[in-house]
């Protein structure tokens, strides 16, 4: 009866033994087919360079002429963090902090009435087309916070954009595109700007001028996506595409504002 007893408890034991072993074996396996499970994401530092493709709603007035549709390619370039929201992989807090070149190049034909010099007193009118010509430059300071959210390489996000502007001006300039007329005998007069005005005959231009009404902060909201890769360790870079959609406008009155799909390059540091 004893001896039963003693087989009886040592098999116990070897199966309780036997079941910790299988368990722990299992834990261990379980714990090496995902060890992702366990890595911690750290902030990391960086920069963003690019272009901006920058365009314009509503109008600005320069000279003799009010333009109401351009764009033109600009300059981006700013400091980043992000900063992670969990342990694993998956939300972030990102802030850009920078300067934008956001320029706008604008253009309209025009046909006015002219009055053109034939020969010594003799004076003729007509209908000659001009191509007006304008530019607006705004240097800003731009504050952008968002978050994003990322799956391995890839992301995308989305945040607010603070604008300050520092620097604006605004140029223009009148091109003849009409450049020969036909005086009342039938002869053909050519139309150019008089020697002295202006070093091309065919284009007179007018002095840059500082626009009024400029907002010291105009907002913008921001939508984003981008890819990266590692180079070497905790060194990443990748491409980005933004869209900073206007909220308020860069010029008041009349209003300007101006909207920008920003091509980028980041590079990010993890600071573990």
């Amino acid at each position: 009866m004893t001896d039963c007893f003693f087989a009886r408890l040592t098999v116990a034991r070897l199966t309780v033994a036997t079941a910790g072993l299988i368990l722990a074996t299992a834990a261990t396996a379980f714990g090496q087919s995902d060890p992702s499970e366990f890595t911690t994401e750290f902030p990391r530092m960086g920069i963003e360079v690019g272009l901006p493709i920058v365009s314009q709603s509503g109008t600005y007035a320069v000279g003799c002429g009010v333009f109401d549709e351009g764009s033109d390619i600009g300059l981006f370039l700013a400091g980043a963090y992000d900063y992670p929201l969990t342990r694993r992989e998956g939300f972030r807090l990102e802030g850009l902090a920078g300067f934008q070149l956001r320029t706008l190049n604008s253009s309209y034909d025009s046909a006015e009435a002219t009055v053109i010099r034939t020969g010594a007193n003799q004076f003729i009118t007509r209908d000659v087309t001009y191509s007006n010509l304008g530019d607006a430059t705004f240097i800003q300071f731009s504050i952008l916070p968002s978050v994003k959210f990322t799956t391995k390489s890839f992301y995308v996000g989305a945040g607010l954009g603070l604008n300050l502007t520092f620097s604006a001006s605004t140029s223009y300039s009148k091109q003849i595109v009409t450049k020969v007329v036909t005086d009342n005998a039938g002869n053909a007069t050519e139309v150019f700007y008089p020697q002295g005005e202006t070093d091309d005959i065919y284009t007179k231009e007018y002095p840059s001028e500082d626009p009024d009404n400029v907002a010291a902060v105009a907002f913008d909201g921001m939508v984003y996506a981008g890819y990266e890769f590692t180079i070497y360790k905790r060194l990443k870079v990748g491409p980005r595409l933004a869209y900073m959609l206007p909220l308020t406008a860069t010029i008041t009155d009349p209003e300007l504002k101006l909207s920008s799909l920003v091509g980028t390059l980041g590079v990010r540091y993890s600071l573990q």
